[in-house]
């Protein structure tokens, strides 16, 4: 680097000292910015960048660009304004002899918002209209992409006033869509909900991962690879992996149930009348009818979730449902 005299209003920047009169200084910053801006993927050969069950916001790992990151933060803002004024006791106070309703997730559920990151997107059309008549007076506070460890940075922030609830939770698909194996993937959800167990005096209901399609899969190996190196070709394994841990893990928790089935009895009912044993006929079988994007139902596909999931909100006495 140049001598310090020589540095008149420079300033420090990756590591090296800045000329503010030096156009080949000013190139290295820029250099230098570029490289803090670029994503990375989650997982490669050499690990994982994000833990599903360590809190963070986004990062670099879990960005699709960079560009994300100030509107990720933005929606996270607006999410703890909507929650304190729904927890305050004014709300509390008008909702009184009814149960607070609130929904935890990523994409799936922000299209109650009719939004991906705080944006109005159109996969979400007319799905604010079956969140409002399928559950009237709820919160939802959902962020498109966000996996359990963003979950569960967001939660002590988002739901610092918030009191008894029924907790409605979908996590975790993202983190098999990035990489994560299924077992972490599990840690991640199971560490969400002992959240809200330990910290909120209300109930959860864990929603079974839903199907998607295989999407770009192929793309995660490595490292997520068969035994003989080849990449899946299917995330109905894994899924089901997950969901029958959580179900196995929470069957004895008063204060938790999983609701597992919902999954396939909307997006996938043939699986249950076919004797098919392979992943990749399973995922012939979704509806795109209700799933365009084999991944975000829409408005008809949330209905019938919604009318799915209502006996178990209903339930008094939760236990697992698998």
């Amino acid at each position: 680097p140049p001598p310090a005299k020589q540095s008149v209003g420079g300033a420090q920047r990756c590591g090296v000292r800045v000329t503010y009169g030096s156009l080949a200084w000013l190139v290295v910053l820029c250099v230098c910015a570029m490289a803090q801006e670029q994503v990375r993927p989650m997982c490669d050969a050499s690990g994982c960048g994000e833990s599903p069950v360590v809190p963070t916001p986004r990062t670099v790992y879990s960005l699709r660009k960079m560009s994300q990151n100030e509107t990720w933060h933005r929606t996270h803002a607006e999410n703890v304004r909507r929650s304190d004024a729904f927890f305050s006791e004014e709300e509390v106070e008008r909702r009184r002899g009814q149960d607070a309703l609130v929904f935890l997730g990523d994409s799936i559920f922000e299209s109650f918002e009719g939004n991906g990151y705080g944006e109005p997107v159109a996969r979400a059309e007319g799905v604010p209209e079956v969140f409002r008549k399928y559950y009237p007076n709820a919160l939802c506070l959902a962020i498109a992409g966000d996996s359990t460890q963003h979950l569960l940075w967001r939660l002590p922030r988002e739901l610092k006033t918030a009191r008894s609830a029924t907790f409605v939770v979908l996590i975790g698909t993202n983190n098999l869509g990035n990489g994560h194996a299924p077992t972490p993937t599990v840690d991640g959800v199971r560490a969400v909900v002992d959240w809200l167990l330990e910290f909120t005096q209300g109930r959860v209901v864990l929603l079974g991962l839903l199907p998607r399609g295989p999407g770009k899969i192929a793309a995660l190996c490595p490292p997520r690879c068969r035994s003989d190196g080849s990449p899946f070709s299917s995330f109905s394994p894994a899924i089901d992996h997950v969901n029958r841990a959580l179900a196995r893990h929470f069957s004895d928790n008063s204060r938790v149930l999983v609701v597992s089935h919902c999954g396939d009895a909307v997006f996938r009912p043939a699986r249950q009348r076919e004797t098919r044993s392979s992943p990749e006929e399973y995922d012939r079988l979704l509806r795109s009818d209700l799933m365009p994007d084999l991944l975000h139902p829409n408005a008809r596909g949330h209905a019938l979730l919604a009318q799915c999931l209502l006996p178990s909100l209903l339930s008094s006495s939760p236990s697992s449902e698998s």
